[in-house]
């Protein structure tokens, strides 16, 4: 059915404008889609749109599966329009938030853009019908405006009185939106500088100063390798400008240093993404930070690029996520003393006691080495045991480590038992939280083989067993991460199974919920049934989704690069063999 919609329209308009060229170089978000038709087509293809259309047409009301054809003229109809006018988007699309500055009032707005490339048949009278229509509306008005020579729809909304006695931020900016179909797009905006702008590209008369031309933008694009299928980012300097110029409490110029300083100084992120770039791949991303005076704050733990060691032994076949990289945690006091120290009320409360928190964090990291490995577990068909986490960090002194840990632990009313001669010291974190029912959340760490566990106790003492004893593990996972990534240094990469994962964290839902439900029983029956019904009927939109996802995900893997202006990383999403 969607491949009647998607290449009915087999010659594909070329796009005259980007939102690239429409929005400001002060934009905050954008994201820019070369062409919806492909990516609908490629979605098809995978398995998706059929789901996602059955899932629109149950919240209709409409039978899906019994007629698909008459299904989808009736969904139409639903929605006020034709089966016979419809047409699929089937060129760009983009969208993209900015500030606005009001210079009379001295207030700071937000505006936003969005247009999309769409066969006029449908959309151009849909738009002249809007217009007809907007008068005969109570809650808001709607007049005909002129900008760049063509007539715009500006609809007028009233919005509450809302009290921000902290922001300058100016909520007029939300009282209207403009619309207009020209030249093949529908363009809508929230001020008409914007729409002027977008209406003077398609004439191809682009404004200076827009986002095309911010060096940030053009970095985090070049970073990614290109916009690819669908581009989107976090111009993040920009952001903070903005939130510095709404803040009338000065708390964000007072906050802003010490974030930076623990986190890092991020100018921006940004991702890029190709659908199905070859038979087996359906997603192929590509993810950057930009960090341009260099990796501070926290990201600088993050370890440089190194070559990769083969899996260790622990790694099982119950393996959902797997991953492995490299920290440089000696950087991490130098980190928090820093923020504390440069944030007048933490230095004022912490200072005294500085040298003492730092002698005490530093003797507990100096065994530590530089690799981990991050494991999640869990089994289908599904059982709760198999579900669980571990970190395993090198260890270069274990005697030191388990000196720590005896030294600290048992003070804290944790109890060690042995292990294969190992102490596993397991600590409940939720313990004392005030909820109406009880949540066990053990966590478990033990020092051998080289390494500190720190996870679920079954999954400690699995790793334990497996360095113990390497002969009587369990087939391992043999996944081969070089059928998707290269072989070049990285600062980390890992592998997973997509439609596994989502299949154990549903079901896992499932009985958690239940056991929630039973124990509710145990106290108010009545309650527990009603609130059993509400959750299967909310249930139904999240099958749904599981559903989709579990269609187009496949196996995936991943690496991160490390440079001197921040991160990269390259995801890649197998098709799904169901």
């Amino acid at each position: 059915m969607f491949t009647i919609i998607t290449l009915s329209f087999s010659s594909l308009l070329v796009s005259d404008i980007t939102i690239q060229q429409a929005a400001p170089d002060t934009t905050i978000a954008f994201v820019s889609a070369t062409n919806i038709g492909d990516i609908l087509s490629k979605l098809e293809t995978a398995g998706a749109c059929d789901k996602i259309c059955a899932a629109v047409c149950s919240e209709f009301n409409v039978d899906y599966a019994s007629n698909a054809g008459s299904a989808f003229e009736s969904l139409c109809d639903a929605m006020g329009i034709s089966s016979e006018d419809f047409t699929s988007p089937s060129g760009y699309a983009g969208a993209a938030l900015y500030p606005v500055i009001d210079f009379e009032s001295g207030t700071v707005g937000l505006g936003g853009i969005a247009m999309i490339e769409l066969e006029e048949k449908l959309y151009g009278e849909l738009v002249n019908e809007m217009t007809e229509m907007s008068n005969s509306e109570p809650s808001f008005d709607s007049e005909i405006v002129s900008l760049v020579g063509r007539d715009v729809m500006m609809i007028q909304y009233e919005m509450p009185e809302v009290d921000m006695p902290v922001m300058n931020l100016d909520l007029e900016a939300f009282e209207r939106s403009y619309v207009v179909y020209t030249d093949g797009f529908l363009i809508v905006g929230t001020e008409p500088d914007g729409i002027a702008s977008a209406l003077l590209a398609l004439d191809g008369e682009v404004e200076p100063d827009m986002l095309e031309t911010n060096e940030d933008y053009i970095t985090l694009r070049d970073r990614c390798g290109g916009e690819g299928d669908v581009f989107a980012g976090i111009l993040l300097t920009n952001l903070a400008d903005t939130v510095m110029q709404m803040d009338d409490s000065s708390m964000a110029m007072m906050i802003m240093p010490s974030v930076k300083t623990l986190f890092g100084d991020f100018d921006g992120i940004a991702q890029t993404t190709m659908l199905s770039p070859s038979e087996d791949v359906f997603i192929d991303a590509t993810y950057t930070v930009l960090m341009n005076d260099g990796r501070n704050g926290l990201m600088s733990i993050v370890g440089e690029n190194t070559t990769q060691s083969p899996k260790p032994v622990f790694i099982g076949e119950d393996t959902l996520m797997y991953s492995q990289g490299v920290l440089d945690l000696n950087k991490l006091v130098p980190v928090l003393r820093d923020t504390i120290m440069g944030q007048p009320m933490l230095s004022m409360q912490m200072g005294p006691q500085m040298d003492m928190f730092e002698a005490g964090l530093t003797s507990f990291l100096a065994p530590l080495g530089r690799k981990y490995h991050i494991v999640s577990t869990g089994s289908m068909p599904f059982v709760m045991e198999t579900v669980g986490t571990l970190l395993a960090i090198e260890c270069n002194d274990e005697e030191a480590f388990s000196g720590t840990l005896s030294a600290t632990l048992p003070a804290m009313g944790t109890t060690p038992t042995d292990f294969l001669g190992n102490q596993i010291y397991t600590i409940d974190l939720g313990a004392g939280i005030p909820i109406p029912m009880e949540m066990e959340m053990e966590y478990s760490i033990a020092v051998g083989g080289g390494y500190v566990f720190m996870g679920t106790q079954r999954n400690v003492e699995n790793a334990l067993r497996a360095i113990a004893n390497p002969k009587d593990t369990l087939a391992t996972d043999t996944t081969d991460l070089s059928l998707m990534l290269g072989s070049d240094d990285v600062s980390n990469l890992g592998y997973g199974d997509m439609g596994k994962s989502l299949a154990v964290q549903r079901a896992m839902q499932a009985a958690t919920t239940e056991d929630m439900f039973k124990e509710m029983e145990s106290f108010d029956p009545q309650m527990a049934e009603e609130m059993r019904n509400s959750f299967a009927e909310a249930d139904d939109l999240n099958a749904t989704i599981f559903e989709i996802f579990v269609a187009i995900l496949g196996p995936t893997a991943w690496d991160l690069k490390t440079d001197e202006h921040g991160m990269t990383s390259r995801v890649i999403v197998m098709q799904s063999a169901k």
